[in-house]
């Protein structure tokens, strides 16, 4: 009996992520580039709660479906507290097995890709804003809130882990401010959250204030724009955002 596409999932990575069916049981299949996000998982496996990778061929990967409340439902229906425990928790692991990088020439290398006439500043401008070494280690690759699930019975979980160039916590951070403080993830969807937002965004900043550096979050806004096109609504959304950043 053959696996059926029960629906697809919605990204920017440029993969297929489809929600799959058979003989009663739900898995995931991401084809595409998925390598990445492979790689990844496995080591965080180790010591976090993400998906159980099934099997791996060249074409695609099918692993665990976690089934869950998305951080937008959870966060209408609970108090902010336990996910701020969770992401606090996990940041504190990422942190204790880094070492000091120079990113540098990373920054430089990314940002000659882009067309400066849209933004505020030019590309050294940007590089001289942001921090030329930080922890370099641990990480999850693209810890939005969009990326985390709430699960009853096992408490949260982190999906689409992702290696890469930003192979630092401190990028971890400024994922997640992305959602925290441009409210990305309510993109489509808006919902009164901003009390909550802003209580776990000043909670995470307390707790890690290498994290208070708006120049890393354009960088991460510039990093999901690349995926977008001229005109669209994201793509209109995220040079708003980056433009309200630049001081």
């Amino acid at each position: 009996m053959a696996a059926k596409v029960i629906t697809e999932f919605k990204g920017h990575s440029g993969c297929g992520v489809f929600l799959m069916g058979k003989r009663g049981n739900l898995f995931v299949r991401k084809t595409g580039n998925f390598q990445r996000n492979i790689q990844q998982q496995k080591v965080l496996l180790e010591n976090f709660y993400v998906p159980k990778i099934f099997n791996i061929t060249e074409s695609h990967v099918d692993m665990e479906y976690i089934h869950g409340l998305d951080m937008r439902s959870f966060l209408i229906a609970h108090p902010a507290n336990s996910l701020i425990d969770f992401l606090v928790s996990t940041i504190k692991k990422f942190a204790a097995q880094s070492t000091s990088k120079n990113y540098s020439d990373s920054y430089t290398s990314f940002l000659t890709q882009f067309n400066y006439s849209q933004f505020p500043f030019v590309a050294q401008e940007l590089v001289d804003k942001l921090p030329a070494v930080v922890p370099s280690g641990l990480y999850h690759g693209d810890l939005t809130l969009e990326n985390i699930i709430y699960n009853t019975n096992m408490g949260f979980a982190m999906i689409d882990c992702s290696v890469g160039i930003w192979d630092s916590y401190v990028f971890d951070l400024a994922k997640l401010r992305q959602d925290l403080h441009c409210k990305w993830f309510l993109r489509n969807n808006p919902a009164m959250l901003e009390s909550k937002l802003g209580f776990i965004q000043n909670s995470i900043l307390e707790e890690f204030p290498e994290a208070n550096n708006d120049a890393t979050l354009i960088l991460m806004l510039m990093r999901v724009l690349r995926y977008c096109k001229v005109g669209d609504p994201n793509y209109e959304f995220l040079i708003k955002e980056i433009n309200k950043l630049w001081k």
